[in-house]
C-alpha cells in the first residue's frame, strides 16, 4: 500500500523546488505562490533526485557551470572559490554540451557505418576466399587426376608389354619344341634304319645302303638355346618414367596457364611518368631517354626516378600481365600502392607499397622484400609474368618462357588500389635503351 501511495504522491507533484529540496502537490503549492521570501524560490518541473540538483556547500540551486573546474555551481560559488572563473548559465552550457553531443553522435554514427561496411568488407572477402580456395581445389582435384589417369595409363602399357613379352616367349618356346620334336621324329627314324643295317648279314645290302648313314644328319646346334627366364621391364620402365615425367613436367605449365586466364589488359599512363621516360603511341611500351622531355606538371608524376604506373587500379579480384624484359641490363617490374610518394626517390620495398622484381648489373636478379632476395632463372629472363590475387594477399612473378615461379610475397593485407608498377631504369649511354613492353598472353600454345 505505501508503494502505491508513495507513486500516487509522486504522480500528484507538480513542481520541485530547489531552496526547499522537495516537491510539491498542487495543494501546497500554493504557500510558494502566496509567501512573497517563497517567492524567490527557484521551481522547476517534478524531478526525483533533488539533493544532487543543490551545493551541497552553500544549499543554494546549481545554476550555473564552470568551465575552468568542469563542474556545475551555485550563485555564491562564484563569490568564493570560483571567483574570477569562466563561468555560464547551465542552459548556455547545455547547449554547447548538446552541439559536441550532436557532433559526438554524427561521428559515431559513421564509425558504426564504417564498422558496418567493414564487416560487409570481410564477409565479401571470406566468401571471394572460399570461392578461390574451392577453384584451387578444384583444380588441385583435376591435376592429380590427371597424373593419376597417366599412371593408371603408364601402368597398363607396362602390363600389356609384359604380357606381349611373355606371349612372344611362350610362342617362340613352342616352336622350338616343335622343331625339336620334328627333328627327334626324324632321328628316330634315322635310327631305326640304322638298327636295321647293323643287324644284318647280308653284306651286299649294307653296302648297297645310302652311306650317309654311317654319319649323323646335320642339324642344328641346340646347344646354346636357351628360353630367357628373365623378365626385362627396364625398357618399359624408362618409358614409364619418361611418361610421368612428362606428366610432371607439364604441372607448371598447367599453373600457369590457369593463372593467364585472369589476364587484363594494361596500359601505361603518361601522368606518372618521369619526364625521362618515353611512351610508345598505345603505351604499350616504355623506355628511357638522354634527357628529359617538357611535360605538364603533375602531383601523380614521378620527378626523380624513371618510373610511372598503369592507368590500371585493382582493389580487389585476380589481375595477370606479362612484361618483356629481354635485352636490357636493368628494369623494375610489378605493382605499387596509389599512395606511394611520387617525388623525390622512391624506395621500392613493400614497407613503401611497392612488391618487385627487379634486374641490377651484373647481371642479378632480385626480389625486392624486406629482405631482398637474390633469384636465379634459367638463363636470361626475356618475359616476366606478374600475377596479383589482392584478396589473397599475394603477388607472384613467372618466367613465362620456362613457365617457372620464380618469387611470390605472400600473407599481405592491401589497404590501397594497386597498380602496375614499371620502371625502365637510365638509358645507361645506350646500353639499356631497350624498352620494357606489355605483351598479351599467347593463349594457343
Amino acid at each position: 500500500m505505501s508503494r502505491g501511495w508513495g507513486r500516487q504522491w509522486r504522480l500528484r507533484a507538480l513542481k520541485s523546488c530547489l531552496d526547499c529540496g522537495t516537491s510539491f502537490c498542487a495543494l501546497h503549492l500554493e504557500l510558494h505562490q502566496r509567501a512573497p521570501a517563497l517567492q524567490r524560490h527557484v521551481l522547476s518541473e517534478p524531478l526525483q533526485d533533488l539533493e544532487g540538483r543543490v551545493c551541497q556547500k552553500h544549499r543554494r540551486p546549481l545554476e550555473l557551470f564552470c568551465r575552468d573546474d568542469h563542474t556545475c555551481v551555485c550563485q555564491f560559488c562564484t563569490e568564493g572559490e570560483h571567483k574570477n572563473h569562466s563561468t555560464v548559465p547551465l542552459e548556455e552550457e547545455g547547449k554547447d554540451r548538446k552541439t559536441k553531443l550532436g557532433k559526438t553522435q554524427a561521428e559515431l554514427l559513421e564509425m558504426i557505418l564504417e564498422r558496418l561496411d567493414k564487416i560487409s568488407e570481410i564477409k565479401h572477402s571470406v566468401e571471394l576466399r572460399k570461392k578461390s580456395t574451392e577453384e584451387e581445389l578444384a583444380a588441385s582435384e583435376q591435376l592429380c587426376a590427371s597424373v593419376v589417369r597417366c599412371v593408371e595409363r603408364s601402368r597398363r602399357e607396362l602390363e600389356e608389354d609384359l604380357r606381349e613379352d611373355q606371349e612372344a616367349a611362350e610362342r617362340e618356346a613352342e616352336e622350338m619344341v616343335a622343331q625339336l620334336q620334328q627333328e627327334i621324329t626324324s632321328l628316330k627314324t634315322r635310327s631305326t634304319d640304322t638298327v636295321h643295317l647293323l643287324h644284318t648279314e647280308d653284306n651286299l645290302h649294307l653296302l648297297q645302303a645310302d652311306p650317309a648313314l654311317c654319319c649323323p644328319p646335320e642339324t642344328r646346334s641346340w646347344a646354346g638355346v636357351r628360353v630367357n627366364t628373365h623378365v626385362c621391364v627396364e625398357a618399359a620402365m624408362v618409358k614409364m618414367e619418361k611418361t610421368l615425367r612428362d606428366q610432371l613436367q607439364s604441372i607448371p605449365q598447367r599453373k600457369l596457364r590457369r593463372i593467364q586466364q585472369y589476364e587484363v589488359d594494361v596500359t601505361l599512363d603518361p601522368v606518372t611518368a618521369h619526364p625521362k621516360l618515353l611512351l610508345s603511341a598505345d603505351r604499350k611500351q616504355v623506355r628511357c631517354g638522354d634527357k628529359p622531355q617538357k611535360v605538364p606538371p603533375s602531383p601523380l608524376r614521378f620527378d626523380s626516378c624513371a618510373c610511372v604506373l598503369a592507368t590500371q587500379r585493382f582493389a580487389s579480384g585476380r589481375h595477370y600481365f606479362q612484361v618483356r624484359v629481354g635485352g636490357k641490363t636493368g628494369w623494375g617490374v610489378g605493382v605499387a600502392s596509389e599512395a606511394l610518394q611520387r617525388k623525390g626517390e622512391v624506395c621500392v620495398s613493400p614497407e613503401e607499397g611497392v612488391w618487385t622484381l627487379v634486374l641490377r648489373a651484373g647481371p642479378e636478379y632480385w626480389a625486392a622484400d624486406h629482405t631482398p632476395q637474390r633469384l636465379t632463372p634459367c638463363g636470361e629472363l626475356r618475359t616476366l609474368g606478374v600475377f596479383l590475387d589482392y584478396d589473397g594477399g599475394r603477388v607472384a612473378f613467372y618466367d613465362v618462357e620456362n613457365t617457372a615461379l620464380l618469387y611470390a610475397f605472400t600473407h599481405l593485407t592491401f589497404t590501397d588500389r594497386l597498380h602496375p608498377f614499371f620502371s625502365p631504369y637510365n638509358n645507361d649511354g645506350g646500353g639499356n635503351s631497350a624498352p620494357l613492353v606489355i605483351t598479351p598472353v599467347n593463349h594457343t600454345t
